[in-house]
């Protein structure tokens, strides 16, 4: 039975999602985090979802175990820096794969974005994550570590600073089957392709 909440009438009509769509650097928080979990292989991956300060949204998934169970480190160093920022030594998840402890985390991105297509051909914005810092000191985990100036943040806002937005057309692609079973189609890491570690 439905039962109502006086709560929800208090909250105005939310307008559709914005996301980053410029190369560069990001202070926002975390709203959501959880474990994806393939259907069809070993692999996993942290999923988050960074509300900016612009309030736009990044979305990553960030593979930390391949098809067959084993550790992907080039995921793993930006996945322990996170940990680092927020003072956590381990990420306990719920019943639901989701996260509690990462929710409201303040965290520092340094982003690029592309055009990627789902599997029905539509354009969607892409995310890669160059590293985390800190966005109290502005600082890499690296530099806090190891007492170094704090340098890399700047340098990125620098060469950022002239980045052009990526703007979706709204265009549909055909995506063939072939395309489909590539990275470059909606199939997002596919189970057939030996290349592709996910």
């Amino acid at each position: 039975m439905l039962t109502y909440n006086q709560d929800f009438s208090n909250e105005e009509i939310q307008g559709s999602i914005k996301y980053v769509n410029t190369n560069g650097v990001y202070i926002g928080k975390i709203v959501e985090a959880y474990i994806f979990r393939s259907r069809n292989t070993m692999s996993e991956a942290l999923n988050l979802t960074i509300l900016t300060e612009e309030d736009t949204s990044i979305k990553l998934r960030l593979f930390y175990k391949g098809r067959n169970g084993e550790e992907i480190k080039f995921n793993m160093k930006p996945i322990n820096d996170l940990m680092f920022i927020i003072k956590r030594q381990n990420l306990p998840e719920g019943s639901d794969g989701k996260i509690p402890s990462l929710l409201n985390q303040e965290i520092g991105a340094i982003i690029t974005v592309d055009i990627e297509y789902t599997s029905s051909g539509n354009q969607m914005y892409g995310y890669n994550l160059k590293g985390f810092y800190d966005p109290k000191t502005g600082g890499t985990v690296y530099e806090l570590q190891n007492n170094k100036p704090f340098e890399k943040v700047a340098e990125f806002i620098l060469a950022y600073k002239d980045a052009v937005p990526v703007l979706l057309d709204n265009t549909t692609k055909q995506v063939s089957k072939d395309e489909n079973n590539s990275n470059n189609g909606g199939n997002f890491f596919p189970v057939n392709d030996e290349e592709i570690p996910f």
